[in-house]
């Protein structure tokens, strides 16, 4: 039986949501009914390579990332002859891409011009980026995106409700949009069996770019407050990005050296979670919150951001903790109530697990699976 091929196109394997997300639908999809390929657009940072299964065929453009997003759209068009090549070569069935509009442009129109009958699916990771609708110059840009998703006939998935209504909104002429929500791999993300929670230790953890609209800045704010009257609350900030200098320099500035650490990207996530017992979720916005769902799996109580795609994850709002976005001052609160109360700590752990089954990868598969096949030329 021939093969139904399938390219993955990202652009970096750095640990994130979207690049997490994309990890683990291609290693679950059905090796004896797809070839897989993931291709990777900058070889800057591959550091979920590790978690890539050894069937999955990789492609990096040996491109240099750029944090100027102008600027690292700009250079992927001088690659467009090297990306068409790719798309001629590999000759997908299916061409999937998980990209933000700012690079996936370049990507789009060098699918036109490889000229081949491939099928485009795009899915829609985001809820923020220029998907809120602030400027005139985010309305050109939704503008050009729905132009080609019209042109390449996409089908588009959305990663959330809260993503749909957003595509609905501002994707002109698309109306009917599935949803199929991230999943993670529960044999990976799998909690320690601790026999009791440590009092002597209370470790916050957050997993996620240090860029714009992930808000690291309020859980600062927040241990600023408390880490005089709570010096053993320590922070793990894991992931890298743009606003590591500044966040960086508020650490050194603050005194709060001793209880914030910097781990930059790591590929073992669930090994640096299972050493934590709060996971802190501040994000402006999300499109579905992975790294959060990973959080969950591993039994991490959560205090997170009051927005509707994190208060989604959880079965009944006793099961968390919510903040409003920027208030740093409740947020130090929040924190303060489970430090001081280690059952509703314990409690808190076990509801985030129980809520975390809901997101097996399994049931994404499932879901994509029966998509490519009913999307067949």
């Amino acid at each position: 039986m021939n093969r139904t091929k399938v390219l993955h196109v990202i652009g970096s394997l750095c640990v994130g949501g979207i690049e997490s997300a994309t990890v683990n639908l291609c290693n679950g999809l059905n090796a004896e009914k797809y070839e897989v390929f993931l291709f990777i657009l900058s070889d800057t940072d591959l550091t979920l390579k590790s978690r890539l299964y050894p069937h999955i065929k990789l492609i990096v453009l040996p491109r240099k990332y750029h944090p100027s997003a102008l600027i690292n759209t700009l250079n992927l068009f001088f690659w467009m002859l090297k990306i068409i090549s790719i798309f001629s070569k590999i000759k997908p069935n299916i061409l999937h891409t998980h990209l933000y509009q700012y690079i996936a442009t370049p990507v789009l129109i060098s699918i036109l011009l490889a000229k081949s009958h491939i099928i485009h699916f795009h899915t829609i990771h985001a809820a923020g980026i220029h998907y809120e609708k602030k400027t005139y110059g985010d309305k050109i840009k939704l503008g050009v995106e729905s132009l080609f998703y019209y042109m390449l006939n996409t089908r588009l998935i959305c990663v959330s409700r809260t993503v749909l209504n957003l595509a609905i909104k501002n994707l002109s002429g698309f109306v009917d949009l599935k949803i199929i929500v991230n999943g993670i791999d529960l044999n990976i993300f799998t909690p320690p069996r601790h026999s009791a929670i440590d009092q002597s230790q209370f470790r916050l953890v957050y997993v996620s770019r240090l860029c714009d609209g992930k808000n690291h800045i309020t859980i600062l704010r927040a241990l600023n407050i408390l880490q005089y009257k709570y010096p053993n609350i320590q922070l793990a900030l894991v992931g890298d990005g743009p606003k590591k200098d500044d966040l960086e320099s508020y650490v050194i500035k603050h005194g709060l050296s001793g209880c914030v650490s910097f781990l930059g990207n790591r590929g073992n996530v669930a090994e640096v979670l299972s050493d934590a017992d709060v996971g802190v979720f501040p994000s402006e916005h999300e499109g579905d919150g992975i790294a959060l769902t990973e959080m969950m799996a591993m039994g991490l109580a959560v205090i997170g951001s009051d927005i509707e795609v994190v208060r989604n994850k959880f079965e009944s709002p006793g099961d968390a903790i919510f903040f409003s976005v920027f208030d740093h001052e409740e947020l130090a609160r929040k924190i303060e109530s489970l430090y001081l109360d280690r059952p509703l700590l314990k409690k808190l752990q076990i509801r985030a697990y129980e809520n975390s089954r809901l997101y097996s990868i399994d049931a994404a598969i499932k879901k994509y699976e029966a998509y490519y096949a009913t999307s067949r030329l």
